[in-house]
């Protein structure tokens, strides 16, 4: 004896596909780009000096913090060194002006 599968979902959950509407608008096309206007040799020698200008703003930018790193800061280090010496060296006299 074969039995057939029974359907495992209720029948009132079947619902049929809705229909696809039978025109579909047409797409409208996208309008066209504008041609790239071309710059004129003012206008082309200003974005070029513009960009030369950013480009040496940034190296003496980076030559001053470079300068700073390698020429201040260790002369800082050894200034607050110094000066801690310096201030111990004082409390020394102290003390030994104190012993007299």
């Amino acid at each position: 004896m074969k039995t057939e599968p029974k359907d495992t979902q209720p029948e009132a959950l079947n619902v049929p596909s809705q229909p696809e509407p039978a025109s579909k608008p047409d797409p409208v096309p996208a309008p066209a780009k504008p041609a790239k206007l071309q710059l004129g040799r003012f206008r082309r020698f200003w974005r070029t000096s513009l960009i030369w200008l950013a480009v040496v703003a940034v190296a003496f930018l980076a030559g001053v913090l470079i300068f700073n790193f390698l020429r201040y800061q260790p002369l800082n280090e050894r200034l607050n060194q110094t000066q801690s010496e310096l201030t111990q060296y004082n409390q020394d006299v102290s003390d030994l002006e104190a012993k007299l």
